[in-house]
This record gives structure tokens, sequence and C-alpha cells, in this order.
């Protein structure tokens, strides 16, 4: 009988046994087959058809709409910072110079890792949309740009020499009509003839601000040393420009509240066009200096004071076009 039990009580052993092997060995089955599963990651090609051309204006305003969307910008790379090894952080130009061959506006903040890009080139930029990064310039501005973080970015070229600008063209508007003459002494007339005077102020106070000895950058200002005695300059002649953008502000206010008569519509269209070239470039003095300080290259510098002085030009071409329209 004993002998009976035993054998009974050695075959439940067995059994119990095989069926616990048999689990463990479907279950490591199971592990390596999800293990040997591999997980696919989007080809370069893939994500270049994935990505999405959004325009800046509503990548800024609508940003969260687009967080962790791949989008794609060309540009050019106004400012490099090396964080450590391959990793950068680029400060790139998304919108060309309607006068210079190079990117100057609508600029992204991007993180990225990978072989050495330089100031100057021009790139085709793909990453995620990470949303919008804040900081404060050497000047002490605050600044708020869309930030990505790059997944691959091409180097197409570097962008040409500061020196080669293009003429700017006369402005593509409807043609003048024929000069009209109704009295020089309709008040509406007047106050439009008023405004225009005011704009045509800021042509002369411009380039008093343009041609002053701080915006003379000598080819050696890369040194640190030049670079901080020239700071305490910098912030007076920005006092300047704060001055002249209110200027600018009261010019532009006097010529929108102006109501002239249909026929000189086109003459008040012209003078605010002239006075928005004055506010471009001013804003593209104020970029010049944060990069001067922040260690821009020199030819990106120059090429932000040479679109300054586009600007202010077609400035006065407008006010001269609109002059030629009024009684």
């Amino acid at each position: 009988m004993e002998r009976i039990v035993f054998v009974f009580l050695t075959a439940l052993l067995i059994i119990a046994t095989a069926g616990v092997a048999g689990c463990v060995s479907e279950s490591a089955s199971a592990e390596s087959g999800a293990a040997s599963t591999p997980i696919e990651t989007p080809s370069l090609e893939e994500i270049k058809n994935s990505a999405m051309k959004v325009s800046y204006d509503d990548l800024f305003r609508l940003n969260e709409n687009y967080l962790g969307d791949i989008v794609y910008y060309r540009g050019e790379i106004l400012q490099s910072q090396n964080i450590k090894g391959e990793t950068y952080i680029f400060r790139i130009a998304t919108k060309k110079s309607e006068y210079l061959d190079s990117y100057l506006d609508d600029v992204i903040y991007v993180h990225y890792t990978g072989s050495r890009l330089l100031v100057g080139d021009i790139v085709d930029v793909w990453g995620r949309v990470k949303g919008l990064k804040s900081y404060t310039t050497v000047l002490g501005s605050e600044m708020t740009i869309p930030e990505i973080e790059a997944i691959y970015i091409s180097h197409l070229s570097s962008s040409s020499s500061p020196t080669t600008t293009k003429t700017p063209s006369t402005p593509d508007t409807a043609k003048s009509p024929p000069t009209p003459n109704p009295s020089r002494n309709d008040p509406e007339v007047l106050a439009l003839l008023a405004a225009l005077e005011s704009a045509e102020a800021l042509h002369g106070n411009a380039f008093t601000i343009i041609d002053t000895p701080e915006f003379s950058l000598p080819y050696d200002y890369t040194i640190v040393s030049y670079r901080k005695n020239e700071e305490q300059k910098i912030r007076g002649e920005l006092r300047d420009l704060t001055k002249f953008e209110n200027d600018i502000k009261k010019a532009h206010t006097q010529a929108s509240n102006a109501k002239p008569p249909n026929e000189y519509a086109i003459s008040k269209a012209k003078i605010i066009a002239g006075i928005n070239s004055y506010s471009q470039g001013v804003r593209y003095i104020k970029q010049s200096y944060d990069l001067y300080l922040e260690g821009g290259t020199y030819a990106t510098v120059q090429r932000l004071h040479q679109s300054a002085y586009d600007e202010f030009w077609l400035g006065e071409d407008y006010l001269e076009e609109a002059r030629s329209l009024l009684p």
C-alpha cells in the first residue's frame, strides 16, 4: 500500500513540474517574441513628407495647436551656441529680405544635435514644435520666439557678402490717376499735407541716427573688449532710437487719421507705407545691436545695417511719390 501511495505522489510531482516548466517556457517564448519585434522609426523621407509648412505668424499665434507636430522651415543661422559636443542652439531667421540675398526676420529657436553648422549657413530644418521660448537679450529686452527640436537639418549654402544688395524697386501699386486739382485749402487735404511733412521729417532723423560713429563697426570688432567698451555707447543710441520710434508712431497716427478726398487715397497709402519702412529700418538696427553684443558675425551685423539703409531709402521713395500726387 505504501508503495502504491509513493508511486502516485511521485507521478503527481512529475506532472506538476512539467506543467510549471511548460508555462515558464511559453512565457519566455512570448517575451522573446515581443522583444524581437523591432520598433519602427520613421525614415527621413517619411519625416519630410509628414512635415507641415506652417506660416510663422500661425506658429507664433496658435503655437499650442502645433505642439509635438513636425514642421519645416528654410532659413539662415543668425546665432549659434555650442552647448556641448555636437549639441547646439541656433537662432534661425526664416523670412528672406526683399532687397538682400539673406534671411533676417521671423526667427525660430532651434535645438540641434549633429555636425557643426556656422552662422550665415542657409539650412532646411525639420523638427518638432516644443512651444515658445522667452529670453532676455544682452540689451535687456525680453524676446519670445517659437521653439523647435530639430530632427534633421540640411545645409544648403552660405549667405552671400553683406555688400551685395538689390536696388529697391518702386512698390507695385495701382497706376497713379491724373493729378487732381481740388482746392489746396480743403481742410482734409491740408491735414494730409501736414501728415506728409511729419513723415518727411523722419528721413533726416533716420540718417542722423544710422550715420553716427557708433554704427561704424570695424572689421576687428569681434574683440570682446571692444564690444564691452561700445556697450554703453550703444545703450545711448538705443535711447535715441526709442525717441525716433515715438516720432514714427505719431506720424503714423497723424496719417491714418487723415481723411482726404478719394482722389488722394493713393497719396495717403504711400505716406503710410513710407512711415512703415522707417519703422522696419529701426527694427533692423535693434537686431544688429543685439547680435553685435551677443557675438554675431560681422557679416550678419552689416547685412542688418544695410537692410536698415534700404528701408530708409525706400521710405523716402514712397514719400516722394506721395508728394508728387498732392497739390
